[in-house]
């Protein structure tokens, strides 16, 4: 599996509104966080404390992370800039520049601006389109999918 923007975007597409919470990778309903949903354990019930894998901690949720630095820093709503524009951040609705009403909605709206980013070929980002080549991770397992396919929003 090859983690780009696009796997991200198809992805986080997948999700059902209420599908994604904050401050949490994961609760005893099957929900996640942006990280959370990046875990192996996504969308498994009655996982125990302790015994989840946490999506930060895997090369997908790795790669989320570096796709997020590639956006211009970030500033926190209290005015105070941020140097990793991490997506859990961003999923917590805790940057001025992601204020969408839901964490999906928020995500996706970073992935998108990376995508604008990636296309434009921007000045002040010449080597995105390689640097993004570069961070491209292949994945644990050909079923990194399996928990949103064909679930509709």
């Amino acid at each position: 599996m090859i983690y780009d923007c696009d796997y991200f975007i198809k992805k986080f597409e997948a999700i059902p509104q209420d599908g994604m919470i904050c401050n949490a990778q994961y609760d005893k309903l099957g929900r996640h966080c942006a990280y959370g949903w990046c875990s192996p354990d996504a969308g498994k019930l009655g996982i125990r404390l302790g015994e989840f894998k946490y999506g930060d901690q895997t090369k997908e949720g790795q790669t989320l992370y570096k796709l997020f630095n590639f956006l211009p820093q970030l500033n926190f709503v209290n005015g105070i800039p941020d140097c990793h524009n991490n997506p859990a951040s961003i999923n917590n609705g805790l940057y001025i520049e992601y204020q969408q009403d839901t964490p999906k909605q928020r995500i996706l709206a970073a992935l998108y601006d990376v995508k604008a980013l990636e296309a434009s070929q921007s000045p002040s980002y010449p080597d995105v389109r390689e640097e993004l080549a570069a961070s491209v991770v292949i994945g644990d397992s050909a079923d990194v999918l399996r928990e949103v396919e064909g679930v509709k929003n």
